[in-house]
């Protein structure tokens, strides 16, 4: 039954991932989220962020999956990962925290002004001053950010006071 029109496929949605350590929950999370039809899935890691080593050979688990892993001092950091990010044309563009600068200056880049940005969030409010003040430092970061990840309901107050909007808010951080 052709009716002589061409078939337009429907494109996958197109996540690319920002991490800043593989961890094996995420990788589970990646793994089950890459077996979804239509969905199109990247992940740029740091080869290493802190000086703890990992315990685990990354190779098992980001088996399968397109991924990108680069060194925390990469020359021209910002400019690259941005270049790697927007060569993705992604949908969406999920950013792990602010454990890595880099990472969160993507969230404004004007080249990747059409995508999604989702912010993770772990951080649990505490009150103390670095907090109060974290808003003001944060302030670009939150501005720029279409939807916040947290971890629980405490992260989710410091998102709350960082001046995300409470709609903006999703729980199920790690899972």
């Amino acid at each position: 039954m052709n009716s002589g029109s061409p078939v337009n496929p429907v494109r996958p949605l197109r996540i690319v991932f920002c991490w800043a350590e593989v961890t094996g929950y995420m990788a589970a999370c990646w793994q089950e989220l890459a077996r979804r039809p239509g969905i199109d899935l990247h992940i740029l890691h740091t080869e290493q962020l802190t000086e703890q080593v990992p315990p685990f050979h990354l190779g098992p688990l980001l088996s399968g999956l397109s991924h990108q892993p680069f060194a925390k001092d990469h020359a021209n950091v910002d400019r690259w990962l941005l270049e790697q990010v927007a060569s993705r044309q992604p949908d969406v563009v999920v950013i792990c925290g602010w454990i890595f600068w880099p990472y969160t200056r993507l969230i404004s880049a004007g080249t990747l002004e059409a995508a999604a940005k989702v912010l993770g969030m772990d951080s649990p409010w505490r009150g103390t001053a670095a907090q109060r003040l974290a808003r003001f430092r944060l302030r670009r970061i939150v501005r720029h950010t279409d939807l916040v990840i947290t971890a629980g309901e405490r992260s989710a107050t410091y998102a709350q006071r960082m001046g995300v909007p409470e709609r903006f808010i999703r729980g199920g951080y790690y899972g």
